[in-house]
């Protein structure tokens, strides 16, 4: 296929995303699954973590608080124009959340 890019479905960018995102903040039972989602991506990583020696609570926190920043900067991404760097977004998110408790401590 020189010169043509092939055709891997809808974007999560742009309209596409965004009407993902309506769909999914509309419909009770999609929240439902995309939370289910989540909290087995929150257990996989708490265990990975676990597995390497980190304490458990500490493993927890930090899945959960991964998992937030990601769905945060995620949504943040879909909303940005096509050129932005999801990296860069999820350190945005990050960055946001350190100031956050730093001015609270």
């Amino acid at each position: 296929m020189h010169g043509r890019r092939a055709h891997r479905g809808p974007s999560l960018r742009g309209t596409d995303g965004r009407h993902r995102q309506a769909v999914v903040g509309a419909t009770p039972e999609l929240r439902e699954r995309e939370f289910i989602k989540m909290a087995s991506l929150v257990a996989a990583f708490t265990e990975a973590l676990r597995q390497r020696g980190v304490e458990p609570d500490v493993a927890s926190l930090a899945a959960e608080t991964g998992i937030t920043v990601f769905r945060v900067a995620f949504e943040r991404w879909v909303a940005a124009p096509d050129d932005a760097d999801l990296a860069k977004i999820m350190r945005t998110t990050l960055d946001d959340l350190t100031g956050l408790t730093a001015s609270t401590g």
